[in-house]
């Protein structure tokens, strides 16, 4: 009997714990019995790009980051079909080297310059005696304006093999110089200057007194430090802080003096053998990243004055007397006549002028 009592407390005290157990622990309840369930599929791999294409450019990471912006778009607008890698500070060659590559189609893209080697047209780009604003420069340089520069630039491009996606719209050119301000011409005489192979520039540094030196852009900083030049034609705030020039030159001379509008360009023979969607997402790209390239510049001009002068560089703003001295011994007209009219012939430089005028006197 005492057994049989025992074991009814037993199974009592079993039952109840258990009933506590399943109103306290509902979690803690033995799972149903039945197959295991299966487990999540994993996740698909993303498919390889259709495309693998190169970017070059010559100057160091961030000097242009509109054209990086641009291969951004592609990429995105191609839904993943396009991928890009990019190389800098003249990695896959110079400037003229990189011209060559997307003309033969070696290189899908690249950063690039209308030098006058590549279409004698372009001697009619670049010349003193332009207008001096941004508001200029858009309205002759930008595809949304269609202006007679623009087409000059895509049309030279084209006959070399060359499709441009966009320009590149910077401030006129200053000086930049190892160790003289320049604010007069009596300051310029005798420097060596280092400039690009365009002609009517090189003939308006030497009406200005200076000697004109031609170096590849890779070879500028070197050419300072070791005094083979006294300083470059092509100034510009973010050039001098992105190249690090401040490192061997101590002044940004601000003179005005020439336009100066690069372009990302393409393959045309990489462009020809996309099929028609993937051309339409480059074209929009190119479209899209134009729009944004002005704002992208302005936002940085400031900061990247403040970092250079912060690193003891003296940067001397000329009044509009001391350009008009320079502007004086460059004889702007005559070098149109000697440089632009027989590179474009005699209607297409009536058109020309007849645009610069208009744009000048509209916006300066």
């Amino acid at each position: 009997m005492l057994k049989t009592k025992k074991l009814k407390w037993f199974v009592g005290m079993v039952v109840s714990i258990g009933l506590i157990a399943a109103l306290v622990l509902p979690g803690c309840a033995a799972p149903a019995s039945g197959p295991a369930p299966a487990p999540a599929p994993a996740p698909a791999p993303a498919p390889a790009p259709e495309y693998q294409w190169n970017y070059a450019e010559s100057h160091p990471r961030g000097a242009y980051p509109t054209f990086d912006f641009l291969n951004d778009l592609i990429q995105y607008y191609s839904d993943g079909r396009i991928q890009i890698t990019s190389y800098y500070d003249a990695s896959l060659g110079d400037t003229s080297e990189i011209i060559d590559s997307l003309a033969t189609g070696e290189l899908e893209l690249g950063w690039n310059y209308p030098y006058t080697s590549v279409s004698k047209t372009f001697g009619a780009l670049f010349v003193p005696g332009q207008g001096s604003t941004f508001d200029y420069s858009e309205r002759m340089f930008r595809s949304y304006y269609n202006g007679i520069s623009y087409r000059i630039m895509r049309d030279g491009f084209a006959q070399a093999g060359i499709k441009m996606l966009m320009t590149a719209i910077i401030p006129p050119l200053g000086l930049i110089t190892v160790d003289n301000a320049v604010r007069t011409p009596a300051d310029l005489k005798g420097l060596k200057i280092r400039m690009y192979g365009s002609p009517p520039a090189l003939e308006a540094l030497a009406r200005m007194g200076a000697v004109p030196v031609v170096l590849s852009g890779a070879e500028l900083y070197s050419a300072m430090q070791t005094g083979t030049i006294d300083g470059t034609a092509v100034g510009q705030p973010i050039l001098m802080w992105n190249d690090k020039f401040y490192e061997v030159a101590h002044h940004l001379n601000d003179l005005g003096w020439l336009l100066d509008t690069p372009a990302m360009g393409m393959s045309l023979q990489v462009y020809n053998a996309l099929p028609a969607d993937l051309q339409e997402a480059v074209d929009k790209a190119a479209r899209d990243a134009e729009f944004t390239q002005l704002a992208m510049y302005n936002s940085r001009m400031d900061e990247m004055i403040a970092n250079i002068e912060g690193q003891g560089v003296t940067y001397s703003r000329l009044t509009t007397a001391e350009k008009k001295a320079f502007i004086d011994l460059m004889d702007t007209d005559s070098l149109w006549e000697e440089f632009v009219r027989p590179a474009l012939g005699d209607a297409l430089f009536n058109e020309w002028t007849a645009e610069v005028i208009k744009n000048r006197e509209i916006y300066g």
